[in-house]
């Protein structure tokens, strides 16, 4: 399937604009929300068919750069900017609002000198996914709507007909981590232009409206989206498109939860943890990142059918998973010589002896720099300190525990199987996957652990 790329910092018009480029151009969309993240995507492929992006973002225009970086690197593609701007080049186009997803497909189709056979012509899935976060908008299932429970087989369930009332269908979908829906593609051009309907009308009342609980209830909704800053780039092109839209989940609801912290009035942050955070925040690409939300994802996948594990636990391994290899930045820094996106352990013996104690013993120096951060989850700092399944903070698997907390072992043993998934070669199969799994029996063998570990067979990745 083709694909075209979006520079877009807000939810809702990344999943509008999504459903209905794969609704009428039978083409996938890759959305990106810098100009930085379009930079490095257009260098390494230059097969993407369209451009599309916002003339505004975070209160900056940012079409000249745009342009500029397509005529670099996609100089034959065609561009739509949406919103006010004044540049007039070959193969740019102007859309003045994301809700006229017509205008923008119209204009795409002419540059491309697609005919209305080519359209038709061009291959699609039998059914097409559609984020939750859409379908919310609406009252009623405007189509028959179907799941798809196990994400890497080619295997759909009819889960709701037309006309049914989604409300609590939504709730238990959710329950059941399920963030999208799928409609059967010769019926998407009508249940697309419905969708997208009760979308800009829903979005349109918040707005409108001076309830404020009915704001907040769009912006929860809105949130409920695919993130598109590290699920469709390519260090997660191993896991399924399924775990990856749950990743991606994860990244944007820990950003808000960490901006809440670190924002709160009268906050003071220490200097070299801001730093760090900073640091964190600019190298999405990089393995900690990876490691990080990987980490947290396979934690929870791990937790949830738990009778203990609720919202608040899932927050608390969130911030586990966020701030526990901080710590680990300034050797990359030291060591720009290093690849950023592999596991900085593997040049262990290339580093000095008091670069090696900073890299075993980095848990406690991230846990000791949470006694800065006022408001996060008790106990937070003794998780980040056991988080390698020692009691001291010494990350050396030699020193495996047993007297160390449950969900300091939940989140040991998912951290150990993210560096697997991510220092592997090849795509993540369910022979890689038991293989990983055998690894791990044989780097830690304590009957706690290892009873966890079995939960990894059953999680989907």
């Amino acid at each position: 399937m083709s694909h075209g790329i979006m520079v877009c910092d807000v939810p809702l018009y990344r999943d509008i604009t999504k459903v209905n480029i794969h609704a009428y151009l039978a083409s996938k969309l890759v959305c990106v929300d810098s100009v930085e993240k379009l930079e490095l995507l257009a260098g390494i492929d230059q097969t993407y068919e369209f451009i599309i992006t916002l003339a505004v973002l975070d209160k900056k225009d940012i079409t000249e750069r745009v342009i500029k970086i397509k005529e670099k690197f996609l100089p034959s593609v065609p561009l739509v900017i949406i919103g006010h701007h004044n540049t007039v080049k070959t193969n740019v186009g102007n859309v003045l609002s994301a809700y006229d997803q017509l205008s923008i497909v119209k204009y795409i189709i002419k540059q491309l000198n697609w005919t209305a056979t080519d359209l038709m012509n061009r291959r699609i899935d039998d059914f097409i996914p559609v984020p939750l976060s859409l379908i919310a908008h609406s009252p009623h299932a405007i189509e028959d709507l179907y799941i798809n429970p196990k994400t890497q087989i080619d295997e759909y369930t009819l889960a709701a007909k037309k006309g049914d009332l989604l409300k609590e269908m939504i709730k238990s979908w959710k329950e059941m981590d399920i963030y999208c829906v799928y409609i059967s593609s010769k019926k998407r051009l009508t249940a697309i232009s419905e969708v997208t309907k009760f979308a800009i009308e829903g979005s349109n009342i918040a707005i409108e409206s001076n309830d404020e609980q009915m704001e907040k209830d769009a912006v929860n909704q809105n949130m409920e989206v695919f993130s598109e800053t590290f699920s469709d780039l390519n260090q997660f092109e191993k896991l399924s498109e399924g775990a990856r839209e749950q990743v991606g989940v994860l990244v944007q609801k820990t950003t808000i939860l960490i901006g809440k912290i670190l924002n709160r009035k009268g906050t003071v942050l220490n200097p070299n943890l801001k730093e760090l955070i900073n640091t964190f925040n600019k190298e999405d690409q990089s393995y900690i990142p990876q490691l990080s939300f990987l980490s947290m994802y396979i934690s929870i996948q791990m937790m949830r059918s738990e009778s203990w594990f609720n919202e608040a636990v899932e927050e608390k391994v969130r911030y586990l998973h966020f701030f526990n290899n901080l710590a680990l930045f300034p050797l990359y820094k030291k060591h720009p010589n290093f690849p950023k996106t592999k596991n900085i352990s593997l040049h262990y013996h290339n580093l000095s002896m008091k670069e090696q104690e900073l890299y075993d013993w980095h848990p406690k120096i991230s846990s000791n720099l949470m006694s800065s951060i006022p408001g996060v989850p008790l106990g937070l700092d003794q998780l980040i300190l056991q988080h390698h399944g020692t009691i001291n903070g010494d990350c050396k698997s030699s020193n495996i525990n047993d007297e160390i907390s449950l969900l300091s072992k939940y989140c040991c043993v998912a951290e150990l199987f993210a560096e697997h998934i991510l220092d592997s070669e090849g795509p993540l199969n369910q022979k890689l996957k038991e293989e990983i799994i055998e690894k791990m029996k044989k780097q830690i063998t304590l009957r706690s652990y290892l009873k966890l570990m079995s939960l990894l067979e059953e999680i989907r990745i």
